[in-house]
């Protein structure tokens, strides 16, 4: 079995090479009336950013709590990374949170914090994105790097565009992926799945090549069916840690492709309670190598 590296430390310093024509900055303890063209006069907000924003552009964005009024709407290919001090410097994302919510208003939840359109390729860095119905909406392919999903009621990511990578990311307390449409490429990476109530993953389209998850921990959920839905043609599961999770009716994955196959390779599946087990194919092949399951109700139905 492989050792997973922890998304979070204490030390995790993050550096990134962009190819970005306009930096565009946001600093919630600015003065007023700042036009982001740098920390000392950056905007106030993120919709002001995203307003001015062209093609390939990256919004700076400094540490504090931002509550935006309506929801985010992108229509550009944007980069889009917190984790800087207050006032600018470099960038730590463990000790300078750049944290979203959606409570403005706290009777009446905004949608989505970000609703991203087609042809809008987004990159998300270093953000902790809380408390809203529905995280990120896209009808684009997005990458989600070091992001923290938390108290999200709807779903964390509803993916619409053709390629979805997230990497070294924490879904917690929360819903997680829905992926529908059809994407062709999916890449889930290093990435924390804990304490849910509902499913983790739901990846619907048959006929999608490439769904992929390595080194993930989906753990401690207390969800009442199947936390993890898979109907894509090739599914692959490697270094997977399925956790103390109870599941009162379903197994922990359901595959559900007549014409593909799901494989789980050196992955450990322990301490599931509930109902239910571990793995259950519906329709379709399993691979499964090198896999331990420890202490469950069942390993599951194939």
């Amino acid at each position: 079995m492989k050792i997973l590296l922890l998304f979070f430390s204490t030390s995790i310093w993050f550096t990134l090479s962009l190819n970005a024509q306009t930096a565009i900055y946001v600093d919630i303890s600015a003065s007023p009336g700042g036009d982001g063209t740098s920390w000392a006069t950056a905007f106030q907000d993120i919709q002001s950013a995203v307003d001015i924003a062209s093609a390939d552009d990256t919004i700076f964005i400094a540490e504090g709590i931002y509550q935006p009024e309506n929801e985010i709407d992108i229509d550009v290919p944007l980069n889009i990374i917190g984790g800087y001090p207050s006032g600018g410097g470099t960038q730590n994302i463990n000790t300078n949170i750049t944290q979203i919510q959606a409570d403005f208003d706290p009777a009446n939840l905004i949608l989505n914090l970000f609703d991203i359109d087609s042809n809008s390729e987004t990159h998300f860095t270093g953000l902790r994105l809380f408390n809203t119905r529905n995280a990120i909406t896209t009808s684009s392919d997005i990458t989600i790097n070091q992001v923290e999903f938390e108290q999200i009621q709807g779903r964390s990511i509803i993916m619409g565009g053709e390629t979805l990578i997230v990497e070294r990311s924490l879904f917690t307390n929360t819903s997680g992926v829905v992926i529908s449409g059809g994407p062709e490429n999916v890449s889930i990476s290093n990435t924390i799945f804990e304490n849910g109530t509902d499913r983790a993953i739901i990846f619907s389209p048959d006929v999608a090549n490439n769904f992929n998850v390595t080194d993930c921990i989906l753990r401690n959920y207390d969800a009442p069916q199947y936390p993890i839905v898979i109907r894509g043609t090739s599914s692959n599961f490697t270094n997977f840690q399925a956790i103390g999770n109870n599941v009162t009716g379903g197994q922990i994955i359901i595959y559900q492709n007549e014409n593909g196959t799901l494989s789980i390779k050196d992955s450990n599946f322990s301490n599931t309670t509930g109902n239910s087990g571990c793995i259950q194919i519906t329709e379709g092949n399993l691979i499964l190598e090198n896999t331990d399951f420890i202490n469950n109700r069942s390993t599951g139905t194939f």
